[in-house]
């Protein structure tokens, strides 16, 4: 049976197996920047479940996809997803402080079906005093209505800001809502009905056959001098500017200046707005670096004097980490949705490797870098101009 006493504001205990948990799961998560919130979600879940428990115990609770639980997902997502509380998905928000009243959602949590969920419940956790609290409720309708009416907006991260006062802080509904509603009434976003393409450079996209979660490299980002989180975590620099290149002293390029230069020399067309970032990667051991760079391009018909067609270009940089020559055999491959665009090979003496591909602004573009049969795919490069991404 449901207990329903005031439960707002109501300290939960942590115990000690919840940190010990905690720990567990965070030293498995690959980004550092990450560790303690996904310390932090371990913790906000196991209060949830064990208030959950004691309020509700006849409730079904299945946690097989929560992603709290996955490092790989844990690695990528600040808030807990895929919660299964009776027929609805729940989604925890853990958060050290609600001090300026404000509360943080990745757009991923909210606008992509893989993620999405019926209520979004705020947990605040104080880790040291060792307890936590539910803190409010918000239902899934309420964000989109909220977002259709202009007063919902993201963050360049990504992240929307929500206020506190949008959410119920009576959590008595909450647990009637979870008791009593009817699923029907609660309509999801479906996977055909995406509601912004940006969201799924921020974060996970979709998940694959072999539930491998694929994001993208937002290069659209790059020209306003901004770099987005995921790549950011990739190891992808601040961009820069690519035109000074030719200049004498101008080092912005990180060692591609030089690349960059002859480039321009034979003719390539770069504009002033084209942005580029670097990465050091490794194939088969060989320590490498990789600068990507992009810009807008707008096709004309020259004859009636129209812009027809928008388009956006890649350009692509291998060199050694140290300088010398790049291995002889290594083969940078470039392609589309469809089809292989470039592959440029090693045969000689080269100190650089470069490709440089033309697509439409839905294009989507995916390297992979080949030496002595060991291959590196990167995440696929994007180009999506989305006002407040």
């Amino acid at each position: 049976m449901l207990d329903f006493q005031i439960l707002q504001g109501q300290i939960i205990p942590l115990e000690s197996e919840y940190y010990t948990q905690a720990m567990e799961i965070s030293d498995r998560i690959s980004d550092p920047t990450r560790q303690w919130q996904a310390y932090l979600n371990i913790l906000a879940l196991r209060s949830f479940t064990e208030w959950l428990a004691e309020r509700a115990g006849d409730m079904r609770l299945d946690e097989a996809d929560c992603s709290a639980l996955q490092p790989e997902l844990a690695n990528l997502l600040e808030v807990v997803c895929n919660l299964i509380v009776g027929e609805f998905k729940v989604c925890l928000i853990a958060t050290e402080s609600l001090i300026d009243n404000l509360v943080r959602i990745p757009k991923a949590a909210i606008e992509l079906p893989e993620f999405a969920a019926h209520f979004y419940v705020i947990m605040e956790v104080w880790e040291e005093e060792e307890q936590a609290s539910i803190r409010g409720f918000v239902r899934y309708a309420q964000l989109l209505n909220t977002q259709e009416s202009g007063r919902l907006a993201a963050q360049a991260t990504g992240i929307y800001q929500l206020p506190l006062n949008l959410f119920d802080v009576d959590v008595d509904n909450l647990l009637l809502s979870l008791h009593l509603a009817n699923p029907a009434d609660f309509k999801l976003t479906q996977k055909d009905e995406v509601l912004s393409p940006s969201a799924s450079c921020l974060l996970p996209s979709a998940l694959q056959e072999e539930g491998i979660v694929e994001q993208a490299i937002n290069v659209a980002v790059w020209l306003r001098d901004e770099i987005d989180e995921f790549a950011r975590s990739l190891g992808w620099g601040i961009p820069v500017n690519l035109t000074p290149a030719v200049a004498a002293g101008w080092r912005s390029s990180e060692g591609f200046d030089f690349a960059i230069a002859q480039l321009i020399n034979q003719g390539m067309e770069i504009p002033p707005e084209a942005r580029g970032s670097c990465q050091s990667i490794s194939v088969d051991e060989i320590p490498l670096q990789l600068f990507a760079a992009g810009w807008h391009l707008m096709a004309e018909d020259r004859e009636n004097q129209q812009k027809v067609n928008e388009e956006w270009s890649l350009l692509l940089i291998l060199k050694t980490q140290y300088g010398g020559f790049l291995p002889q055999g290594i083969k940078l491959e470039v392609a589309d949705q469809s089809n292989i665009l470039s592959e440029q090979v090693v045969e000689t003496h080269n100190f650089y490797l470069g490709s440089c591909v033309v697509g439409n602004l839905d294009d989507q573009f995916f390297i992979t870098i080949t030496l002595n049969d060991k291959e590196l795919k990167l995440p696929p490069f994007v180009f999506l101009t989305i006002p407040n991404y």
